[in-house]
């Protein structure tokens, strides 16, 4: 059991990584390959973990919204996280695509404009 509770944290980043660079993967329009949506997918599961374990504490220690919303707290909780976790992911994307155009300028390949 205590090997187990050792290695639960990291095995489970591992986990939300790999998804997360599927979905950065197949996501997108056009073929990407694997290794170019790294650093996005590394951001995003650092900043996933690290969000959700701020807005735990926050949610358990701090916010009182069964006072505001009655039973339907749960719900406005849960859409809140759903938000954040959309920017993470948006964020994410922005880098990866920030990666690309870098080497693809580098390369000569093609010229970006913003």
């Amino acid at each position: 059991i205590l090997i187990f509770n050792i290695i639960k944290g990291p095995i489970t980043w591992l986990i939300m990584f790999m998804f997360i660079k599927i979905i950065y993967t197949l996501a997108p329009d056009r073929k990407m390959p694997s290794k170019n949506v790294n650093t996005g997918a590394v951001f995003t599961t650092f900043a996933w973990a690290i969000i959700t374990e701020i807005y735990s504490f926050y949610i358990n220690n701090y916010a009182a919204y069964d006072v505001f919303y009655g039973s339907l707290a749960n719900i406005v909780i849960l859409m809140m996280w759903f938000f954040i976790l959309a920017y993470i992911f948006t964020i994410g994307m922005a880098l990866n695509y920030k990666e690309e155009k870098i080497k693809l300028e580098k390369t000569g390949q093609i010229n970006i404009v913003n």
